[in-house]
């Protein structure tokens, strides 16, 4: 609805006679002061804009200067933990770098470079005393000079900027993984002979040395996606190997046994070892088995699904073809003395690990100084994990998986042909973990 309003014409000729009046009897008429008055107000609000838009830009780019530096040193520095030395110097050098002091002065000292934990739950950073933790805080900061803002007496005001990076666990494509910290702990022994068929996952070792890998011989068909090591691998043993990523360096953080809270499942019955004769199959059932179990001749071992642990040994020979889905073996040994889980000659193993449970995607445990060996011709096929952490695992012969196939040892060890695949999504496995920089904050 349009409103209107209309005005009698006597009316506006009134007002008309009225101003008139009024501008002849002096109102209106004398303008002196209206000038300085209007320079008075309009002055210090057009200089109030006036600052708030330079200044303000001003203090705008600042900042923005002040957070590039300071992600830059975090996420400088947290690449170099746990070595918290030499985080600080890497924050101070690019947090340097990227605002130079002879043109800004120092935005990043050394008390504004903290090491501590970075709880990602509660999205919380926390310092420790002691300097060590997995994430760094980094304040960058300076006074920025004012322009206009100074006509009321303010010439500085102080900008800061934080960032706050930390060390991000992630799965891996890993397929491999050394636990130990000894030199060559990763090894590849032959030459054209040796076949390691592996291009969809990588290796990773946690030696502290410079020789994390020792490549014997001329090997030509060893094939990985990348090589990952704690302390370094020779160049010329990188170059022995087919590597479809280059290798990479972890500066020092290694990398966590994805079972280190494994244990040995409760409940489990105490069983006694069937009898064999002849070439008749043999089905075992799950448990605990305290005497020796040694199979040997050519007949066929079903295990049926479940955790087996083995006390005294699982020892096979001749022929024997052993068959488990849904099963773990677990051998246990003392940590002092050396023993072995051997699969020799021309043993035959097809084993597919349990995708849930306490023993999930675990095919082949050794606990305690357990190596686990697959030496002669063995036949091999097995999709899960193949762990033991104390002890070492040498592969050789013909074993590989077209499914999951992980090995995690003290130490690694391949002669022969091997195929590895990792294509462990609903395996049950526990992935090997990476961890990268990131900012978190």
């Amino acid at each position: 609805m349009r409103l209107q309003v209309r005005i009698p014409l006597n009316c506006l000729s009134q007002l008309r006679r009225n101003v008139a009046r009024s501008t002849k009897n002096g109102f209106l008429a004398d303008d002196k002061g209206v000038v300085a008055v209007l320079f008075a107000i309009v002055v210090p609000v057009a200089l109030g804009f006036g600052a708030v838009a330079i200044d303000g830009s001003n203090l705008y780019v600042n900042r923005n200067l002040l957070q590039t530096s300071a992600d830059a040193a975090a996420r400088a520095g947290v690449a170099h933990l746990p070595d918290g030395t030499d985080a600080r110097a890497a924050a101070l050098y690019y947090g340097e770098r990227n605002m130079p002091t002879d043109r800004y002065g120092t935005v990043v000292s050394t008390e504004d470079v903290v090491i501590g934990i970075w709880n990602a739950e509660a999205r919380r950073f926390e310092p420790t005393a002691n300097g060590n933790g997995n994430a760094i805080r980094v304040t960058a900061r300076r006074q920025v000079p004012l322009f206009l803002a100074r006509i009321w007496g303010t010439g500085w005001t102080d900008v800061d900027a934080s960032a706050i990076a930390a060390l991000v666990a992630e799965p891996g494509n890993f397929c491999v993984l050394a636990l130990g910290t000894q030199a060559e702990n990763i090894a590849f022994q032959g030459g054209n002979q040796l076949i390691v068929d592996a291009p969809g996952c990588s290796a990773a070792s946690n030696s502290t040395a410079e020789s994390s890998m020792r490549v014997t011989g001329q090997p030509s068909n060893v094939t990985f996606q990348s090589f990952h090591a704690v302390g370094g691998a020779i160049e010329s043993d990188l170059e022995k190997i087919n590597l479809l990523e280059p290798a990479r360096l972890n500066r020092g953080r290694a990398f966590a046994d994805p079972y280190a809270d494994f244990d040995v499942p409760t409940g489990l019955t105490y069983r006694t070892v069937p009898s064999q004769q002849g070439n008749q199959s043999v089905t075992m059932q799950p448990g605990i088995y305290s005497d020796p179990v040694s199979f040997r001749g050519n007949f066929d071992v079903v295990l049926d699904s479940g955790v087996y642990v083995f006390d005294s040994g699982f020892d096979l020979g001749g022929s024997v073809t052993v068959t488990g889905s849904d099963v773990t073996i677990i051998v246990r040994g003392d940590v002092d003395i050396a023993e072995d889980l051997t699969f020799p000659g021309n043993v035959t193993v097809n084993l597919v690990a349990p995708s849930e449970g306490g023993t999930a995607g675990l095919a082949l445990v050794g606990l305690g100084n357990v190596d686990i060996r697959m030496q002669g011709n063995p036949n091999v096929n097995i999709d899960g994990a193949v762990y033991t952490p104390q002890g070492n695992i040498h592969f050789a012969g013909n074993p590989g998986s077209a499914g999951c196939l992980n090995l995690i040892g003290n130490s690694v060890s391949m002669i022969g042909s091997a195929s590895f695949a990792n294509n462990c999504e609903s395996s049950g496995t526990s992935p090997i973990m990476t961890t990268r920089a990131a900012l978190v904050n």
